[in-house]
């Protein structure tokens, strides 16, 4: 499986991104994830609500 690099996932649509990514999004943003967000629309919920 290829790596994914932060760089690559600029772009795309976040219900088109892997939870992986949008963990990745908020990672770089500096954001702490709470253990509440469990499912990928969680996830892009949050990504959207840090923007």
């Amino acid at each position: 499986m290829k790596e994914i690099h932060l760089k690559d996932i600029r772009g795309r649509k976040l219900e088109d991104m892997a939870a992986n990514e949008l963990r990745a999004i908020l990672w770089k943003r500096g954001v702490d994830i709470p253990k509440t967000a469990r499912t990928k629309q969680d996830l892009i919920d949050l990504v959207r609500k840090k923007n």
